[in-house]
């Protein structure tokens, strides 16, 4: 008897590790949570008890149960919003507490905030604790990324980070805390030691030539992620603090905006634009495609922002502007199995790197006999005037930053001549310029023969300006004597508080030149309209009860292409969040009444009997334009806005902005941002295999690429291009 139970117990025991082993990866959904607003960041605390959610409007803090526990409306009116969760459940760190900029800590045990820290000047966009929740990395707009002393309460940073050029867009550190990765716009990826609060600098990757959004470490710290504008998340091996190259994983659903590890280390979650998750799964020493689940639809555009891993292994959640966040009971995967964190500094000796790192000020400082290897960090300098990238027509300008340096800055020079430095580190110099580029290099240099040099390029243009897209239109080899466009460019508004669109007329006639020159319309085929009311939309493009306007009547069947160009306003219905034009004659208060539906022009288009439909809107539909609102008492993050759905296979669709941001202007190019660049494109510049086509697919990459980073650079905020249809090889010009 006691040996048949023996055997019972030993095949039972047989059975559950066949099931472990042969556990797959599968994901069922187990709930979906209106959001009210664009899911922007979500984090799962390492101990499993929290998950935290940004959304456009509010900060969330989630039981296990999905109860909210703690909930904030959001402060800031700008881009960004990030949520951080403390290892060990105790803090949430979230951005723009106050005003933009602003970090709020949250105690989550008593719910109060135990610190505000005035850290950014823009939307802070990457947060993330140590595992001893000791200190707290941050990011905004910006090359800068600094480190708070959290433990110690402290609203001055530990340490300012400016060695990336452009903004630092994720941050991320190893489970040990021995190491904090930074990724950044101009395509860099940088390993630093740390200790103490403070980064050394060990290992720079510059994986591709395109932005990097995310980041992601695995909990056993061997492996790192990275994606962004890039149609391949990239993957390296870590050891000691060193990246060697591993694989690509092939993806289509770019840019990637954030990436995760599952809890095990075996999976690795990442998303972006379109309505997927995709899922890959470690196989030996390298990772494959396991799963792809399905997000919920936003309908024309759809761009997904946060993605993490419950850390039990049970649960994967992703959000994005669908305003919803799903939410997948998961099976295969188990819950933490990396290094525990320590409750402070590693034990043991010091290693070089640890020495030549130092500590903070809240801790004791270094022994007698490393003071040498201390005095080895170099000082930093900011340049706060003018940024990095300016474009003039001055003969010169002013610059001006400061310096500091612990052991104390001996000189700084500016294109090799020394400027005079004040007790407080700051100085200035005037810069001459010659036409065209120049770049204007600083050197601080302190007592120790430290050195920290910096440049930035400053353009002085000729007074009389030529806008380059204007001239040089290039000649297309096709002819088009059958397509018809629709060109309207709206700039001046009847009603007082609108605000003209300053560059729409030359928006549209800029861009008819092109559909003639370029594209091989002809002339007689465009309909033009300068400052269109509500009657000329109805006219050209017809109502919701009949599409045969005058467009459907310029048409012939199956041969004709289509290409429809609008600038001006758009403005959202607050109440149905539906969009529309805005003709010169219309109330945006009234939008619903007097606008021009923009589901309705799609609608029409779909009904048309064309050979093809491309479509390029330069206009957001927040309400908001570069001179002010057009709807009183609303903000952009108060919206949740419907996109139409395209209805033909056979359509194309490139939108300036999403819904909820404002299109900028490009003063300097005297055109829309997004006008300017996609003029660019055709002009040549987004032919990326030189055979001298321009594709949809390219344009969609190349917009994505310039647009986004321009506006944050000339208006510090987000603007992101929307490109929508179903054959990216389709041919827009051939010159």
């Amino acid at each position: 008897m006691k040996k048949q139970i023996l055997y019972w117990l030993i095949a039972i025991w047989s059975c559950g590790l066949v099931g472990i082993t042969q556990a797959q990866f599968s994901a069922s959904e187990w709930q979906s949570i209106n959001a009210g607003g664009h899911v922007l960041s979500i984090d799962y605390s390492a101990d499993g008890r929290y998950m935290a959610m940004a959304t456009s409007q509010k900060y969330f803090i989630y039981n296990k149960k999905m109860q909210i526990i703690w909930q904030y409306t959001r402060s800031g009116s700008g881009a960004g919003g990030h949520v951080s969760l403390s290892p060990k459940g105790r803090y949430l760190a979230f951005g723009n507490y106050r005003s933009d900029g602003d970090i709020g800590i949250l105690d989550i045990a008593s719910q109060q905030i135990i610190l505000t820290i005035n850290a950014h000047r823009h939307g802070v966009i990457g947060l993330a604790f140590t595992p001893d929740e000791r200190y707290l990395a941050s990011s905004d707009y910006s090359p800068v990324f600094k480190i708070w002393n959290i433990a110690g309460r402290s609203t001055s940073p530990v340490q300012t980070i400016s060695r990336h050029k452009q903004y630092v867009l994720d941050l991320a550190f190893t489970a040990d805390g021995q190491h904090l990765i930074s990724s950044s716009e101009d395509n860099s990826l940088i390993i630093w030691g740390f200790n103490n609060g403070r980064c050394l600098e060990k290992q720079t990757i510059a994986p591709w030539g395109h932005d990097i959004y995310a980041i992601a470490i695995s909990p056993d710290g061997k492996y790192l992620a990275a994606g962004g504008q890039h149609n391949a998340v990239k993957i390296w091996q870590m050891q000691s603090g060193r990246a060697t190259f591993l694989q690509d994983l092939s993806i289509t659903s770019i840019p990637i905006r954030d990436m995760a590890f599952s809890p095990d280390s075996k999976y690795l979650a990442a998303l972006g634009s379109g309505k997927k998750v995709h899922v890959w799964g470690k196989r030996g020493n390298s990772f494959a495609q396991s799963a792809t689940l399905q997000m919920p639809s936003a309908g024309l555009f759809a761009m997904n922002y946060a993605v993490d891993f419950s850390q039990d292994g049970n649960y994967l959640a992703a959000g994005g502007t669908a305003s919803t966040m799903k939410v997948w009971s998961l099976n295969g995967v188990s819950g933490n199995v990396g290094p525990i964190a320590q409750e402070g500094p590693s034990s043991g000796n010091l290693s070089r790197l640890d020495l030549l790192i130092g500590n903070d000020n809240n801790d004791n400082s270094p022994p007698e006999t490393n003071r040498r290897e201390v005095e080895r960090i170099p000082p930093t300098v900011r340049i706060t005037q003018p940024t990095d990238f300016l474009t003039t027509r001055e003969k010169k300008i002013i610059l001006k930053g400061t310096a500091t340096d612990n052991a104390g800055v001996y000189e700084v020079l500016v294109d090799g001549e020394e400027v005079d430095l004040q007790r407080s580190g700051e100085f200035v110099a005037e810069v001459k310029l010659a036409i065209g580029s120049n770049t204007v290099r600083v050197k601080v240099v302190d007592k120790n023969g430290n050195i920290t040099e910096k440049q930035l390029t400053i353009i002085r243009q000729e007074r009389a300006q030529i806008v380059d897209v204007d001239i040089n239109i290039p000649k297309g080899r096709t002819s088009r004597p059958n397509a018809v466009a629709v060109v309207i460019g709206n700039k001046n508004y009847n009603a007082q508080d609108i605000p003209a669109v300053e560059f729409a007329h030359r928006d549209a006639e800029i861009m008819k030149r092109y559909l003639i020159d370029a594209f091989g319309y002809r002339e007689v085929n465009i309909i033009y309209e300068l400052d269109a009311g509500k009657s000329v939309f109805e006219r050209v493009f017809g109502i919701a009860s009949d599409h045969r306007g005058q467009l459907y009547n310029y048409i012939k069947e199956g041969v004709s292409d289509v290409f429809v160009f609008y600038s001006g306003h758009g403005a959202p219905h607050v109440e149905s969040g539906k969009t529309f034009f805005v003709p010169v004659d219309a109330d945006p208060q009234t939008i619903h009444l007097n606008g021009y539906s923009v589901e309705t022009m799609y609608t029409n288009l779909g009904k048309l009997p064309a050979k093809s439909i491309t479509v390029s809107v330069d206009a957001c539909f927040s309400g908001f334009s570069e001179r002010g609102s057009l709807i009183q008492n609303i903000s952009p993050a108060m919206l949740v806005v419907e996109n139409p759905v395209m209805t033909r296979d056979n359509m194309w669709v490139f939108s300036a902005a999403q819904n909820n941001q404002v299109s900028s202007w490009y003063a300097e190019m005297k055109h829309g941002l997004f006008t300017y660049f996609f003029l660019k494109g055709l002009q040549g510049s987004a032919d990326s295999n030189n055979d001298r086509k321009i594709t949809t697919g390219e344009m969609k990459s190349y917009l994505s690429e310039n647009v986004p980073h321009l506006a944050r650079r000339l208006n510090s905020r987000e603007q992101n291009p929307q490109s929508m249809g179903q054959n990216p090889a389709r041919e827009l010009v051939n010159y």
